[in-house]
């Protein structure tokens, strides 16, 4: 397959959208956590949950929408929820490791996770949430 036809195929647009949809919810994820840890003094791990839950509901509704062009179901939510949680296990662990073992300021860590995680989570998504 040539690159036109790479950059065409069904996979890629949906993985391109789907790196969009990872941007925003990325977004909301790094910027709670930020505020939390910078402005109310919150521990990393709290900061990244509850950034977590909230890029995980914004990230949901868009990728139902737009990447995977799919009506709402209630078992695309329960896959959904699992692989994200999933995925935040590799979050806390990737920043627990990186800040509490290893001594890196949080910023590396999240720079870390996001790079991991939403590779790991689209497979997931593609081929078992919303199939």
């Amino acid at each position: 397959m040539n690159l036109m036809g790479l950059i065409q195929s069904n996979i890629v647009k949906q993985f391109i959208k789907y790196a969009i949809v990872g941007v925003i919810g990325t977004a909301v994820q790094s910027l709670t956590l930020i505020l939390l840890v910078e402005k109310m003094s919150a521990n990393p791990l709290l900061g990244s949950v509850i950034g977590f839950i909230f890029s995980l509901i914004v990230s949901y509704f868009i990728n139902v929408k737009w990447t995977f062009k799919t009506e709402r179901r209630s078992s695309f939510f329960y896959k959904y929820m699992i692989v994200s949680i999933s995925g935040l296990g590799i979050n806390l662990l990737i920043m627990f490791l990186m800040v509490n073992l290893i001594g890196l300021w949080y910023i590396w860590a999240q720079m870390a996770i996001i790079i991991i995680v939403p590779i790991s989570n689209f497979f997931l998504n593609r081929y078992w949430a919303f199939a």
